[in-house]
């Protein structure tokens, strides 16, 4: 009923014992495909910045060297738009660019990636995902209570954003700016939903993952460095607690990846968490 890889799984690590990528050269394609992400976001946000949204160049050239703010101007407000919008894209490609130069790169040096699809069931399924935000939710509130800190303080709900979160989350407060407008909120879903987790877990859980557990770090050093590598690539535009609940749920999908053995759970279990923190600032745009 839970499929012939979840039952493998409950007995045995999945993720695949023989080299998948030379480090080096993951490490070298790494770099390169994030750097070019970030590029592309670049490019892909001032394209959607002066075509969909009539911006003007001017006004970029005013925004900069203003000085930091506390407060937000339409010129910026309409580039975190911007930004938003162009995960979808750009993280679509980066994910294909990385499954191609993984697998067909340089002369002597191939490689590969764990994107086979598992053998799981729609129960199994199920299991893991629902298993996942369980325990994500779990970890989380754990981290809050430890640390003295009310959680509702970084909560949306359909009053808007409180406080704590108004100030500290960038793409929080872009996200429910754009709630209130279908085509936005269209392709902003797609950008966190499904965007980001397909770029990210090619990147981190994918290329860096088999780059580092065949090395002396072996696979505790590839959870625990793709986890922190990619906690600290939130680091701009989020609360300093959130990068310390990414950095657990990192761990958390490192170890799904060791136990399954497959992208496509990770991307699985990532996507659904996006949903779910992501559907009550989608859900703003419905009480204002």
């Amino acid at each position: 009923m839970l499929g012939e890889d979840f039952t493998k799984a409950r007995s045995s690590w999945l993720y695949p014992r023989e080299p998948q990528q030379n480090f080096w050269r993951a490490l070298l394609i790494g770099v390169g495909v994030f750097v070019a992400y970030q590029l592309l976001q670049g490019v892909l946000a001032l394209a959607i910045y002066l075509v969909a949204f009539h911006g003007g160049l001017g006004e970029l050239s005013g925004m900069v060297g203003s000085g930091n703010s506390t407060t937000t101007s339409p010129t910026q407000a309409l580039m975190y738009k911007s930004g938003l919008l162009s995960i979808f894209p750009s993280g679509v490609i980066v994910a294909a660019l990385v499954l191609y130069l993984s697998q067909f790169g340089l002369p002597g040096r191939m490689g590969k990636l764990p994107v086979e699809w598992p053998k799981i069931n729609f129960l199994g399924w199920a299991l893991i995902v629902v298993g996942f935000i369980l325990v994500m939710l779990f970890a989380a509130s754990g981290v809050f209570q430890a640390l003295g800190l009310d959680p509702s303080a970084y909560e949306v709900s359909s009053k808007g954003l409180s406080d704590t979160a108004s100030k500290a989350g960038i793409i929080e407060k872009t996200l429910a700016d754009m709630a209130n407008d279908p085509l936005l909120l269209g392709f902003g879903a797609l950008s966190a939903i499904i965007g980001a987790p397909l770029a990210e877990e090619f990147l981190f859980r994918g290329l860096l993952f088999a780059g580092i557990a065949k090395t002396r770090a072996g696979w505790p050093g590839a959870v625990l460095i793709s986890a922190g590598t990619w906690a600290v690539a939130h680091a701009f535009g989020a609360p300093w607690i959130f990068v310390g609940v990414i950095f657990g749920m990192g761990l958390i999908l490192g170890l799904l990846m060791l136990r399954f053995g497959s992208l496509w759970v990770t991307i699985a279990c990532h996507t659904a968490w996006n949903v779910l923190v992501t559907l009550p600032m989608f859900s703003l745009g419905s009480h204002t």
